[in-house]
């Protein structure tokens, strides 16, 4: 059978496979190797194109969370600017 895997590491790529086996969390694939349905950087797909939408998807998720990160950065900075010395002055 055959299945695309979705691999989005440094080079984002889909990759066509030949499945000879599968299990429920497994494939064993043409050249003998087990692999994982899903792993942290890959997932099987039945067609090229899901297998493309799901790299979108994880690229569009890491861009949101750049720029939540940036907005939070830029609050932090906000709030440093509008610090002001305080401090007991005892003397």
């Amino acid at each position: 059978m055959i299945k695309y895997k979705a691999e989005s590491g440094y080079h984002p790529c889909v990759v066509k496979v030949e499945v000879v086996k599968e299990t429920s969390y497994f494939y064993d694939v043409l050249n003998g190797r087990r692999e994982a349905k899903e792993g942290c950087y890959h997932k099987f797909f039945d067609t090229f194109e899901e297998g493309r939408l799901w790299l979108m998807e994880r690229c569009d998720n890491e861009i949101q969370g750049y720029l939540s990160n940036i907005d939070r950065l830029k609050d932090k900075k906000r709030k440093i600017n509008e610090l002001k010395a305080t401090y007991n002055d005892t003397s």
